[in-house]
């Protein structure tokens, strides 16, 4: 009887060190679950925060390089020919003729090319401006023939100061090579040495001009 009893309190301790141990086991892992928890909870809801607010990525910017800007296409300078300058051609071009505050301007030229010869009258100065297209060097001048079927004669060019592009030669309102290129035979021939000749049609647009400035 006596070691039924010891018997039976050494099974009851057993069992309540078993239940005990057992609800220590559950409090640790609920514990631990808890711990676990409460470190991953900050994690995703940063990651879902992060999700929903997220700008989508831009485009990069794609600089074009600017446009060249287109060539200039020039008309070929004409071949100085050899021989009786009588006998060569005229530039193709037409003159035109325009009264104005100075007295006047004849303009010969054609329109893809623009103004090639011009005779401006200064009537204040009593002179005529013969302007021709191109340019020197900058400090560099030359000299301007101007040839009729009656008369040769040369003066001094430089560069324009109000006409860029073009070069210039004054002449006396009454100088005597007006007249020569007035009754010159059908053209006459304008030159400086390292341009090409324009060979020019002599029209009634120069005898107007000249008439005018000596009004």
């Amino acid at each position: 009887m006596v070691a039924t009893s010891h018997l039976l309190g050494i099974n009851a301790s057993g069992v309540a060190m078993v239940n005990w141990l057992e609800r220590r086991a559950i409090a640790a892992k609920s514990c631990a679950m808890r711990y676990a928890v409460a470190l991953i909870l900050p994690i995703l809801t940063a990651a879902c925060s992060g999700g929903s607010g997220r700008v989508a990525p831009q485009p990069p910017v794609v600089v074009q390089a600017p446009k060249p800007p287109p060539a200039v296409v020039q008309a070929p300078p004409l071949p100085n020919l050899p021989g009786n300058w009588e006998d060569w051609p005229r530039v193709q071009g037409d003159w035109t003729y325009q009264r104005d505050a100075k007295g006047g301007l004849a303009s010969f030229g054609h329109p893809s090319t623009g103004p090639l010869f011009t005779m401006q009258c200064d009537r204040a100065g009593q002179r005529m401006i013969l302007a021709r297209s191109g340019a020197f060097a900058e400090g560099v001048s030359g000299r301007m023939s101007v040839r009729a079927t009656s008369a040769l004669q040369t003066y001094p060019v430089t560069n324009s100061p109000d006409r860029p592009g073009f070069v210039t030669a004054m002449l006396a309102t009454r100088d005597p090579q007006l007249d020569a290129v007035v009754f010159s035979r059908g053209k006459f021939v304008v030159s400086i040495k390292g341009s090409t000749d324009l060979v020019i049609p002599a029209w009634a647009e120069i005898a107007r001009i000249v008439e005018d400035c000596r009004a």
